[in-house]
């Protein structure tokens, strides 16, 4: 009797796609069961006014040549019945939608990061997002156009929901660099470039778009097997390259940046000092484990991918109480 043949490359992405759906799906349900009932319908009212641009909407930009729409985003019930709840006055554009849908497709992803979909999460909550684009493929003066309509919505958020929402703009070549001079009101710019991409994979939740080749690669890969894999990807194949972006492998972080992230924690602590305690913790942690230690983001992904040792418990996975038990497992 022969041995079973082992999984081929394709297999394996394929079946570690289908676990990180599993919990993304999960995420995002625990998310919107959090928030209070009024503010559920922006979940999907968000991303749908990145997809569009018009003047009876929140977000719309005057001129051509606006970058909008998502990649892959399609217009669901559940969309349709949020939006009819927030701008009930507007219903005729959600029952002809196809006067309004846009035919290009200027943002690769809408990701979320940070509390939201985990146990850390509060009615107060922010919704931080990563807004995805291909730099390349657009002029200063048209980032600047999608820049204003992100503008524009926050500012209906906060005045009409009261909820706090701050889009980051994100070139994924930058990003991949470990650039993120856009986003650097959150980050601080370069001081602590790896901690952040850290913690934007330990907590990131894809609410649209393509998700990032990160999810698909094993915890313990170097990058020359991260590329490896990705190259390995076939269009029209399972998984399709064409599903992913590329932000980069993370495989450990950097103790230079110790110091500008100490630094930055303890700014942030005059208006959030229990979160900055937990994260000067995790700082801590770090140090003590520079030899051996993976960054919180993969292990949590090893767990992903394992189903946590049975696939139904998958949902179950948690970046904020994985980060508890680290802390006091350590202390």
């Amino acid at each position: 009797m022969t041995a079973p043949q082992s999984l081929s490359i394709q297999q394996n992405l394929t079946i570690r796609l289908l676990r990180v759906l599993r919990y993304n799906k999960a995420r995002i349900e625990r998310a919107i069961t959090l928030m209070p009932k009024a503010h559920q319908p922006l979940f999907n009212v968000l991303p749908f006014l990145l997809h569009v641009n018009h003047p009876d909407l929140p977000g719309y930009v005057d001129g051509d040549a606006i970058p909008m729409g998502i990649n892959n985003y399609t217009f669901r019930e559940d969309i349709a019945s949020a939006l009819i709840t927030c701008f009930p006055e507007q219903r005729h554009l959600f029952t002809n939608i196809k006067e309004i849908w846009p035919r290009q497709r200027s943002i690769e992803a809408l990701i979320l990061m940070g509390s939201i979909g985990t146990i850390a999460q509060t009615e107060h909550s922010d919704f931080d997002y990563w807004v995805c684009v291909d730099g390349q493929d657009f002029s200063e003066a048209q980032l600047e156009k999608l820049q204003q309509k992100l503008t524009l919505i926050e500012q209906w958020a906060e005045h009409e929901y009261k909820v706090e929402v701050h889009f980051f703009l994100s070139q994924i070549d930058h990003v991949r660099q470990n650039n993120f001079g856009i986003a650097d009101g959150e980050s601080a710019g370069s001081a602590q470039a790896l901690f952040l991409k850290a913690e934007f994979y330990n907590t990131n939740i894809v609410v649209a778009g393509k998700a990032p080749f990160w999810w698909l690669t094993p915890d313990s890969t170097t990058e020359q097997q991260y590329y490896s894999l990705l190259n390995a990807l076939e269009e029209g194949g399972s998984p399709d390259p064409n599903w992913f972006m590329d932000l980069g492998h993370l495989d450990k972080l950097d103790i230079k940046e110790l110091f500008g992230a100490a630094i930055w924690q303890l700014g942030k602590a005059i208006d959030s000092p229990f979160k900055s305690v937990l994260k000067m913790a995790k700082l801590e942690v770090f140090l003590e484990n520079l030899e051996h230690d993976q960054p919180l983001c993969n292990l949590l992904k090893k767990r992903v991918h394992h189903g946590d040792e049975a696939p139904g418990n998958v949902a179950n996975i948690d970046p904020y109480a994985l980060m508890f038990d680290q802390l006091l497992s350590h202390y």
